[in-house]
């Protein structure tokens, strides 16, 4: 029984289901998205937000196993990562490959339960998730390849609710594009040294010394893309009051993280979840 406690346990740990910061952070940009479209969180039937609870939980721990296969023995070599069930030997390849399918199956159970349209975007967006792993071997932006699949719910969220794709979308898409783009170059500080060692790439490697005036065009552009959309859908005043509390977290951010802390970086970086609380409480339509 302890074996298949531990079993259970080192499961959980693959899909990330212990560290659910990355399933909020994928799920807030599909609640902004149906909040704005739909006038109002409230207005929609609650099967919306458990729809996307459900494929947000299950597509962040497929791209978090099938991540973890294709870089199992790069993770081997860096010291946050080294741990992990598969890259330690810990989870066979063989399981981590039936975790991956059970998950995957997971999510398109759920997206056949939408329009023909978003099913398309929702299929769609499987291609980036397959290429996103090879990112950091190829090019310095892994983290805007991210930015460009984690923010998908974006268009999945309007088009499951206006069945279209209009400008406002594409503003907020941009918006929650930019706010990735910084809080994962923050989070790619954590491991720039092992980076560097084993020759994988980063926003965090590319600008260096010079990552915060980077952060404050990132963060700068959310929120300007935010308050963007706010005007082209008429948004209550909550709605720009949350923006401004908004741009003094990111300021906050900026200010305080310390790139050359692990620790510190973790903690900003996780600290978006109050972003994401702010912006969905503006959106609610409460």
């Amino acid at each position: 029984m302890q074996n298949v406690f531990t079993k259970i346990k080192l499961l959980i740990s693959l899909s990330r289901l212990n560290k659910p910061i990355g399933i909020w952070l994928l799920l807030f940009p599909c609640m902004f998205a149906l909040g704005i479209s739909a006038q109002g969180l409230i207005s929609l039937h609650p099967i919306y937000l458990i729809a996307f609870f459900i494929g947000a939980t299950a597509m962040r721990s497929f791209g978090c196993v099938y991540n973890d296969f294709v870089d199992r023995k790069l993770d081997r070599q860096v010291e946050r990562t080294k741990t992990r069930p598969l890259a330690s030997g810990q989870i066979s390849s063989f399981t981590g490959l039936l975790l991956l399918f059970f998950w995957g199956l997971m999510g398109f159970w759920i997206l056949m339960h939408f329009d023909p349209f978003t099913i398309s975007l929702g299929l769609s967006s499987l291609l980036l998730v397959a290429l996103y792993p090879f990112m950091k071997r190829w090019t310095w932006w892994p983290q805007a390849f991210l930015g460009i699949t984690f923010n998908w719910g974006v268009l999945m969220g309007w088009s499951a609710v206006k069945e279209e794709i209009t400008l406002p979308t594409l503003t907020l898409y941009a918006a929650c594009f930019f706010w990735t783009l910084g809080y994962d170059t923050i989070y790619g500080h954590q491991d720039k040294e092992d980076d560097i060692r084993i020759g994988v790439k980063s926003t965090a490697l590319l600008w260096k010394d010079k990552t915060k005036p980077f952060l404050i065009i990132c963060y700068g552009l959310c929120w300007f893309l935010m308050v963007t959309t706010g005007l082209l859908t008429m948004q209550t005043l909550l709605y720009f009051v949350a923006c401004l509390f908004v741009l003094c977290h990111f300021i906050w951010q900026i200010r305080f993280v310390d790139l050359s802390n692990p620790t510190s970086c973790l903690k900003v970086f996780k600290s978006n979840f109050i972003v994401g609380c702010i912006m969905t409480i503006a959106v609610s339509g409460y």
